[in-house]
Parts: structure tokens; sequence; C-alpha cells
């Protein structure tokens, strides 16, 4: 388009995240996303006390099958799933997406600054500010992924492991970290 306003590629207008979001982009995002599983699968077999198993079903008899992507367990003791984190789901969030723009909205509303700010006291509120943004649009992800297991009958709860594209991680990738790793 002229004036270098839609992407070559897609078509699409361009926008601030368009690059993580184009459908022709020469890195498709399912790749990211398979990276990250793998390599988290890869960090988590070096316990050799764990079971890890890639894209494991988690309806067996279900013609509408459904696929958690990690499925952690325990080698002996004939614990099929680790008790807490044994199916995971892991979603790559990039915050700025459209989708999450009323969650950012209403974080950085909830983070007011002081009327009496002092200039050289504004940097703690404004990356309060900004924390506070990516935290919501990570949680709405995580709230979506439950959602979509909410029907489900899975033999326990999948627990959605969320990642900024930015390396920023969801409070549960965060807990699910330090316990597992």
């Amino acid at each position: 388009a002229a004036g270098g306003t839609h992407c070559p590629a897609c078509q699409a207008e361009l926008s601030l995240n368009h690059y993580e979001a184009c459908p022709a982009r020469p890195l498709p995002i399912q790749t990211r996303h398979n990276s990250v599983c793998e390599a988290l699968a890869g960090a988590l077999r070096r316990n050799t006390k764990r079971r890890v198993r890639l894209e494991p079903p988690v309806v067996v008899h279900n013609p509408q099958l459904r696929r958690a992507d990690l499925e952690v367990g325990v080698v002996d003791g004939g614990i099929p799933l680790d008790a807490r984190f044994g199916l995971l789901d892991v979603k790559i969030k990039h915050v700025l997406a459209n989708n999450a723009a009323a969650a950012r909205a209403a974080a950085r509303a909830g983070v007011q600054l002081p009327d009496d700010l002092m200039p050289q006291d504004a940097l703690p509120f404004c990356r309060r500010q900004a924390w506070a943004q990516i935290e919501a649009a990570l949680e709405l992800t995580a709230q979506r992924c439950r959602q979509s297991y909410a029907n489900v009958a899975t033999p326990q709860a999948v627990i959605p492991v969320v990642i900024s594209t930015g390396g920023s991680l969801h409070r549960e990738a965060t807990q699910m970290i330090k316990t597992l790793l």
C-alpha cells in the first residue's frame, strides 16, 4: 500500500505490535511456542525423577481430542501426574496486543500517581504502572486458557504457563518454575 501503512507480506494495517501477530512473518508464531515448550521440557527432564511428555492428550475418549502442551509426572512410585503441575498449557503473549487493551487500561488506572509527586520520585510509580499492565495482560491470557478447558473432563486442571514475548512470567508460570525446576 502507498505510504507504507500496510504490511507488504499480509496487507494488514501496520501497528506497533503487527510483527508479533503477522501471519506471514518469517518465524511463525507456532515455531516460537514449540521452541519454548521443548526448552521447558528439556529443563524439566534434567530432574531424573521426572517424566515429561510433549502434547499429551487430556481427554482420551472424546471425538474432539484436546491436548495440553506438557505432561509432568514422576518416574517411580506409580504417580502418573505431578499433583499441582501435571498438565501445562504454554501461552506466549504479546502484552501490547489489541485483545489486552482493556485489561492494560484498567491496570493503568489502578496505579494512580499522587498529585504532589516530585519529579525525582516519579520513576517507581511509572514502573509500577508498567508492570501492572504487563501483569494484567498475562492474567487475561491465563484466564482465557483456564476458560478454554472449563468444560473439558481432564484428569486434573490444566495450568496455564503464560510468558510474554519480552520474557515476563505470569505468577503461575513463576510458581511452576520454582516448584519443578
